[in-house]
């Protein structure tokens, strides 16, 4: 198996100051318009949406039993019908911590998945919105790149 590369992440779509969104064991910052949204399920611990780019992202902790790839896999068997990777794969790291890189698309959405295994948890930044807002994608990947896990 190949190093972890570091990550290749673009900047902030706007040049308006970050806020921190955390939780029990991770911290993200987030640029203005996103607002929180009711957890939909256990293992989400936040979810976020930006209504004027119907864009939306989620960070989420669950059980794993089973080393990174595997969980990458498990994410991977979930994805819609629709959804296909554009690329394959990319592990890199995010202030430290190895993680898995993947976008799938659709003809109704863009999305990005960043997910990692430790301490028997899969945790996982899931961001997207629709395909051709090239400004969701932006904040997705600086979002991304302040994404830390302890």
């Amino acid at each position: 198996m190949r190093a972890p590369r570091p990550a290749s992440l673009g900047p902030a779509s706007s040049a308006s100051p970050l806020r921190r969104v955390s939780g029990v064991g991770w911290t993200l910052m987030v640029p203005p318009g996103w607002d929180a949204r009711p957890e939909q399920d256990s293992p989400t611990l936040a979810n976020y949406e930006n209504q004027p780019q119907r864009g939306w992202f989620f960070v989420v902790r669950e059980q794993f039993q089973g080393d990174r790839h595997a969980y990458v896999r498990e994410a991977l068997d979930g994805l819609r019908g629709g959804d296909t990777l554009d690329s394959p794969p990319a592990d890199v790291v995010l202030a430290g911590v190895a993680f898995t890189q993947l976008h799938a698309v659709s003809r109704t959405r863009s999305l990005w998945l960043w997910l990692t295994q430790r301490d028997e948890l899969g945790i996982g930044f899931v961001c997207g919105g629709r395909p051709d807002d090239l400004g969701n994608d932006l904040d997705c990947l600086a979002m991304a790149k302040t994404f830390r896990v302890r």
